[in-house]
């Protein structure tokens, strides 16, 4: 039968509040919502409760929760950054509350993503079968800068209107290319932050991208990314992974790695049809994972 009912549970003396949705039959894959930026459990047009109920009706089991300081949950505003603790703690919770699960899988939007990475790079359990990451947030200075004149200004640049404009004197087009000239001076300035691998690694914002790619290259099981196609946070993410030598060996060259885009969609898929590609996706990339654990693979279909 299923239901859905409300938990409370702690992490690093905070008290956190959750939601576990739980599918008929006796699947032991469970999925892990991990909410990002100013969100709570209840996503951008209630997108992670549709997605959970929409996960729970297929067979499987599903928590979302908030982490510190945001939504329903105890704590000082919290961030990113520091929310490995917490999803660990989800984890085990998750688990205690549905013995039926064995493996999960960690599901994150924008800063989320971002987060399960990290958590990774702390964590290497074996229980964790499967990241399913929606446009991660790697946003630094340069990047934003490099992923601008790529993508806005170079358009710019090469449209009619640009150069109509320009000769016109048009006071916003020399505001832009002030603003380029900026973004050009960031691109060149800017360089790699000198980063020591130590016990006790405090992850900051000049760090944070570095241990990323890190908690990436640990994870031993399934990776799917998904992108929209109309967003400067999944533009800066392939940006990274397009010019970064070691991101992209790591992305483009793995086969555990699969990449997947909703053309059109804004950052947070908000359209009953983008919104139900990424509930595809999700289904398709459970299903692989869920057949590589069966004892019977014949009944797979891929």
């Amino acid at each position: 039968m299923m239901s859905e009912f409300p938990v409370v549970f702690q992490s690093k003396g905070q008290w956190l509040n959750g939601i576990i949705h739980t599918g008929a039959g006796d699947t032991h894959q469970g999925v892990l919502i991990v909410v990002g930026g100013p969100q709570t459990r209840v996503g951008s047009n209630r997108q992670f409760v549709l997605l959970a109920r929409a996960l729970m009706a297929a067979g499987y089991h599903v928590m979302r929760f908030d982490y510190q300081g945001m939504g329903d949950s105890e704590g000082s505003e919290a961030n990113f950054l520091d929310a490995e603790q917490d999803i660990e703690a989800a984890i085990n919770t998750f688990k205690s509350n549905c013995p039926l699960v064995n493996d999960v899988a960690l599901w994150g939007l924008c800063d989320a993503a971002s987060a399960i990475l990290l958590h990774q790079f702390c964590r290497q359990s074996p229980q964790i079968n499967l990241l399913i990451l929606l446009n991660p947030w790697v946003r630094t200075e340069q990047l934003q800068a490099e992923t601008r004149v790529k993508n806005y200004y170079w358009n710019k640049i090469l449209s009619k209107s640009f150069w109509q404009r320009l000769f016109k004197l048009d006071v916003n087009v020399f505001t832009a290319i002030k603003e380029l000239i900026q973004s050009l001076i960031v691109m060149r300035g800017a360089g790699k932050a000198s980063i020591k691998r130590e016990s006790g690694v405090v992850f900051l914002k000049e760090n944070y991208v570095h241990y990323m790619q890190l908690g990436l290259k640990a994870f031993s099981g399934k990776v799917c990314f998904i992108f929209s196609g109309n967003d400067i946070t999944a533009d800066e993410f392939k940006q990274l992974i397009g010019k970064d030598s070691s991101w992209n060996q790591l992305v483009y060259r793995s086969e555990k790695i699969v990449l997947n885009e909703v053309p059109v969609a804004n950052h947070t898929f908000a359209s009953v049809e983008w919104r139900q590609r990424v509930i595809d996706i999700t289904l398709e990339q459970l299903s692989h994972v869920r057949c590589k654990a069966s004892a019977s693979k014949d009944n797979c279909v891929f």
